[in-house]
């Protein structure tokens, strides 16, 4: 058990580092205008990277690194959607904003995500009804 314990730390370490990666890669390739939900997309990539370590010490304070890694998720993409929400008001006149096409596959896609993410919050609380 510790052995997996220690494996997932070095797992969401990495994934820390290649989110950090990706967000440097994209600041530095970013030209002065950029698309709309851009900036989005980088605050909730920043988010994850901030939630994941909290929610692996929650995990194992709460003797159960997978529920907390999941509320690391949660609670990350939370803050990286108000962090991109932010940055993105502040930057509104450089963006380029999105046709229309485009905001409807946007709708559908974000309908989907949180029907998804509704299902899986059913399965956690079944899940842990039943122990």
């Amino acid at each position: 058990m510790d052995l997996i314990i220690v494996g997932l730390v070095i797992l969401i370490v990495l994934i820390g580092i290649g989110m950090v990666i990706l967000v440097r890669e994209k600041l530095s390739h970013m030209e002065h205008i950029s698309p709309e939900k851009n900036w989005m997309v980088i605050g909730i990539i920043i988010g994850v990277g901030i939630g994941m370590p909290i929610g692996l010490v929650l995990g194992i304070l709460m003797e159960n690194v997978l529920i907390g890694v999941g509320l690391g998720l949660l609670f990350g993409a939370g803050i990286g959607t108000a962090i991109g929400s932010f940055i993105e008001k502040k930057h509104d006149s450089e963006l380029l904003h999105l046709p229309e096409k485009e905001k409807q596959i946007l709708r559908i896609a974000t309908l989907v995500g949180i029907v998804l993410f509704s299902i899986g919050l059913v399965l956690l609380a079944i899940s842990l009804i039943k122990k």
